[in-house]
């Protein structure tokens, strides 16, 4: 059974020290695969510390069908701008499966970069190396790197590519296997596509995606998400 709502609170609120500038987003997502279709509800929190410019970035989701619950997931990251266009960071995340219950949880490091390209083109990348432990036995609120029975490891990489029209609008693309709060293994990448409204003080996201099994066949999973992002 999954532990009482009180240990899901301190497992999910888990926000970042406060700082400035700060962005609340809220997602939603339709999930299309070869099982029942499912909702996604998602909150983030992402704020900048001013004094050594690192970011750090909360987000919590949960997912469910008509009748059932399939998972609640939440994680933590950081960043640090190492140069102009590159910077390294961390992340931990955590997967509760209520359906089936299991647990998931991911420790990732990675680098990122941008790559200037000829105006409006942007090309950018994340290349690191992750960790997951699996602990079949239950659905946990907090993670439980110390004591997983199993694990595994894999690459992390995405490569995308963002195009602006004007101002306010822009087009986006990327081939990963890392997600906005889990990572796939490498041979289960997904592709995005995405547009971006930007105000000044919000943003308006609506992104598609479809998840492969490169060497085992074809896994169709699509996904239609919006998200709103509003800063503070």
């Amino acid at each position: 059974m999954f532990p009482n709502k009180r240990s899901l609170v301190l497992g999910v609120v888990l926000l970042p020290p406060w700082g400035y500038p700060s962005t609340w987003h809220i997602d939603n997502r339709f999930i299309a695969s070869q099982h029942t279709p499912y909702l996604a509800h998602g909150i983030g929190y992402e704020t900048t510390s001013v004094a050594k410019n690192i970011t750090f970035l909360t987000a919590a989701r949960f997912a469910h069908t008509l009748s059932d619950a399939n998972f609640v997931e939440f994680m933590g990251q950081w960043d640090l701008p190492l140069l102009r266009f590159v910077s390294v960071g961390g992340r931990l995340s955590h997967r509760a499966h209520l359906e089936t219950p299991r647990t998931t949880a991911h420790l990732l490091a990675y680098a990122d970069g941008r790559v200037p390209l000829f105006h409006p083109l942007e090309g950018w990348f994340v290349i690191g190396w992750f960790e997951r432990f699996i602990d079949i036995s239950g659905a946990r609120a907090l993670p439980f790197l110390l004591s997983s029975p199993y694990g595994e490891s894999d690459i992390a990489l995405s490569l995308g590519l963002r195009c602006a029209l004007g101002h306010s609008v822009a087009l986006s693309g990327r081939l990963s296997n890392i997600d906005d709060l889990v990572i796939h293994n490498l041979n289960n990448p997904f592709v995005e596509l995405k547009a971006t409204y930007q105000q000044e003080m919000r943003a308006f996201l609506l992104y598609g995606q479809y998840k492969l099994l490169l060497g085992f066949g074809r896994l169709d999973e699509w996904v239609l998400g919006f998200q709103v992002m509003n800063r503070l």
